[in-house]
């Protein structure tokens, strides 16, 4: 049964009654996201012990994650400011946008280094700027409004793709236009991408439809098959924002950490797929140094450039070895793939 992933209050300033009623008119309208989040306009590095002390705020307030997103950073000069926010707050999201590929895998080396591979699921970098979308970390506030995402996969028809689409997304279309009538606030729309979270595994849902291994022949036509079908709601009167196209994050796709544990796919194969969906290397994690992480990044950065999209990419650096299982947070134990 289709759920609400994630829905996000759109704030360019934070108010608490606002949060509030925000908080309240989900309960009172039934609708029972799986998280409640909050998303900030860009800010500076010297504001982000703001952001980390309002996170928790309001996490006191019933929003589970708030995302800050960067605009140019300086990021060797900021990163005592940006480490020391993650660590005082574990429901703080920061994006940064890729300008230097070397700087971002210094970076992440260090937030390994420092907090451990877990607040690495938590910092992203983008390939343009971040988007309006409830998908964390690589989002913003452009105006205030709610949007939200979806967790879908078990009720999609595979042999009607745009009907079981077009019917999922229609049904929340209108809870989500009816609650923020209710809250005075603009909705900003559905981000329509399909995501995984454990067994409802996108990769899976791309073999159900290829009728092939994923990777094998077929998986570039089948994920274009899934994108159309996305790119098809824009005509059916629905509100959208964001990426919306196929997901594919390594450590919350049961999937592909299967394949990944067995060395059959690669960041390789992954930064490939960016030439027909928003994969990226997202949530992968991989056993990797400073120079193989800003290869992936440079690789991806091609990819990205040429399709004329915006990508986000998080990558979760271990000193672990490949095929070794560490434990990450709240995603539990997840297999490293090589290089």
């Amino acid at each position: 049964m289709t759920t609400i992933r994630a829905i996000s209050l759109h704030l360019n300033k934070p108010d608490f009654r606002l949060i509030e009623r925000f908080v309240e008119g989900l309960k009172e309208s039934g609708i029972s996201p799986w998280t409640k989040r909050f998303v900030l306009p860009w800010g500076e590095i010297e504001d982000l012990q703001r952001a980390a002390r309002l996170s928790l705020d309001l996490k006191e307030n019933g929003i589970d994650f708030t995302a800050f997103p960067l605009r140019k950073v300086n990021i060797k000069r900021g990163s005592e400011e940006l480490i020391k926010a993650m660590n005082d707050s574990d429901s703080l999201f920061i994006s940064l946008i890729l300008h230097r590929a070397e700087d971002a895998a210094w970076l992440l080396k260090k937030v390994q280094k420092d907090l451990g591979e877990a607040a690495c699921t938590r910092i992203g970098f983008s390939i343009g700027s971040q988007l309006e979308t409830s998908y964390f970390p690589v989002t913003r506030c452009v105006r205030n409004g709610i949007s939200a995402s979806l967790r879908m996969i078990p009720e999609i028809d595979v042999t009607d793709l745009d009907k079981s689409l077009e019917k999922i997304v229609q049904r929340y279309n209108k809870l989500l236009n009816d609650l923020s009538k209710a809250l005075g606030v603009p909705f900003i729309g559905i981000d329509a991408s399909i995501s995984p979270w454990m067994e409802e595994s996108s990769a899976a849902l791309v073999e159900r439809i290829s009728g092939r291994n994923f990777m094998s022949v077929g998986t570039l036509g089948a994920i274009d098959k899934i994108n159309k079908a996305i790119k098809k709601l824009k005509n059916k009167n629905i509100r959208l924002t964001g990426f919306n196209e196929l997901m594919l994050p390594y450590a919350e796709d049961s999937r592909l950490m299967e394949l990944g544990s067995k060395g059959m796919i690669s960041p390789e194969d992954l930064i490939s797929l960016i030439s027909v969906c928003v994969a990226g290397l997202d949530m992968v994690v991989v056993s990797a140094n400073e120079h193989d992480i800003k290869e992936m990044m440079e690789d991806s950065v091609s990819v990205a450039l040429r399709r004329r999209k915006k990508i986000g990419i998080r990558i979760v650096p271990t000193d672990a070895n490949p095929g070794d299982i560490i434990k990450l947070g709240r995603f539990g134990h997840v297999p490293v793939m090589g290089t």
